[in-house]
């Protein structure tokens, strides 16, 4: 995640609590109300509210 600091880009980690194992992200989608679903290598959606892993579909490529 990033966040905008003036003119530059600030790196911010994801929380994952027990939610999720770190994966390789392959891509992102934004909603309302600050949800994010981001694709992960291994076939897994994550579901984040902020900055924090709410929920996994696991396998959900195949």
């Amino acid at each position: 995640f990033w966040a905008l600091c003036g003119n530059a880009l600030t790196p911010k980690r994801g929380i994952f609590g027990k939610t999720g194992d770190l994966q390789t992200i392959l891509c992102l989608a934004t909603a309302k109300d600050e949800v994010t679903y981001s694709g992960a290598l291994n076939g897994d959606i994550y579901v984040w509210k902020g900055l924090n892993l709410t929920r996994t579909i696991q396998a959900a490529h195949g």
